[in-house]
């Protein structure tokens, strides 16, 4: 469905996520009957759970620039979808920046054990 919208809509390119990662997070949250909404259809980056706002990165390792130019806003939530360096997908930098912001930064494996500890559509 995903891929078909994003090819509809002339963005497959532009998106900046890794269709198939953010495909098994949707499936997850559906099969847990965790609702989720998109918060910017153009992009499909961005969703919203409850009130928590949840943006997806697809980059090798999340650097504090990279963070910077997001300009997330104070307590959401960012996952990178890159999955092939586990904890290394996040820098140091980024991580102590994002507490500065408020922000939570997670690696696509932490992102379920995360949803399933706090519930988040409650």
């Amino acid at each position: 469905y995903i891929r078909q919208l994003l090819k509809n809509n002339k963005i497959w390119a532009r998106g900046k996520v890794r269709v198939k990662n953010l495909n098994y997070i949707l499936k997850y949250l559906m099969n847990n009957n965790i609702s989720y909404n998109f918060i910017d259809e153009s992009t499909f980056r961005k969703i919203t759970i409850g009130r928590q706002e949840i943006e997806f990165v697809y980059t090798y390792t999340l650097s504090k620039h990279e963070l910077i130019e997001m300009a997330p806003k104070n307590n959401s939530i960012i996952v990178n979808l890159h999955n092939w360096n586990g904890a290394l997908s996040i820098s140091k930098e980024a991580e102590e920046y994002a507490q500065t912001l408020g922000v939570k930064l997670l690696t696509l494996e932490n992102f379920y054990g995360y949803i399933r500890e706090n519930r988040l559509d409650r």
